[in-house]
């Protein structure tokens, strides 16, 4: 049963068993991923639990969750290899995947996938077709985010670095930042990027050129695996070997 707790930065939304992936959809409701209850929990713009979807025997890990156009929810799992259209229990017809991270769209309606034990960074078409794959070198990527201007951000995990591509894939820069195992990337054309250093336990703040403008690791974070900007200046974070996400009113980058 997911607590709500106030605290002095904000709200803490206990009870998960390990919360993973954060995606916020159109109408500004946060959503959760537990890898542990293979569940993901809706929430209300006013942080109330709105519902919690689960798929008995389908799903098994869902690391991430984004949304297309007309409003689906795709959920990645990692031990059940797939995509999942919340209320669909059949995968899409993808390539095979045998342990996708996360799966995020561009602006383009593909589905950027990091697929975590292939070393490799896809982007698909919203049905499942392969588009192309990223021309670089990983190690256990985690995430692809794309930027408004339509290039692309690859949390190259083992590698300890951010990568950055042009809109179809091509190398632009293989070593844009130096990070501590980087899980996760959210972006915003005001305040910059977002990355999770899950090896540092903390999230990491650069603005748009790639220059580090800060870390945020107050409250203590135990191996945080997603942050996310929301509305009024708020940052959510699943802090997931504690067990909780917290969503920080007036976040202080140090």
């Amino acid at each position: 049963m997911i607590e709500t707790r106030a605290a002095g930065w904000g709200v803490e939304l206990g009870g998960f068993g390990r919360p993973f992936g954060l995606g916020v959809d159109v109408r500004g409701r946060l959503h959760v991923t537990d890898m542990d209850r293979h569940s993901v929990t809706r929430f209300t713009p006013q942080l109330g639990v709105d519902e919690v979807f689960e798929a008995p025997g389908v799903w098994n890990g869902p690391h991430s969750v984004d949304f297309c156009g007309d409003g689906r929810a795709f959920v990645t799992c990692y031990y059940t290899p797939g995509i999942y259209v919340i209320g669909d229990p059949r995968p899409l017809g993808v390539p095979p995947l045998t342990g996708p991270a996360s799966a995020l769209f561009n602006g383009l309606g593909q589905l950027l996938v990091a697929e975590y034990s292939q070393n490799a960074v896809l982007a698909l078409e919203s049905d499942g077709r392969k588009a192309f794959a990223f021309d670089g070198s990983f190690d256990r990527p985690h995430m692809a985010r794309a930027l408004q201007d339509g290039r692309v951000i690859v949390a190259d995990t083992w590698n300890n670095r951010l990568q950055i591509f042009d809109a179809a894939g091509a190398l632009q820069n293989d070593h844009a930042a130096t990070v501590s195992r980087p899980v996760a990337i959210d972006a915003d054309e005001d305040r910059g990027w977002l990355v999770t250093a899950w090896g540092d336990n903390c999230v990491m703040r650069f603005d748009g050129a790639g220059r580090l403008a800060g870390r945020l690791d107050a409250p203590p974070l135990n191996k945080p695996y997603d942050a996310r900007w929301l509305a009024g200046g708020r940052v959510a974070i699943a802090d997931s070997h504690n067990a909780r996400v917290l969503v920080i009113d007036a976040p202080r980058f140090q």
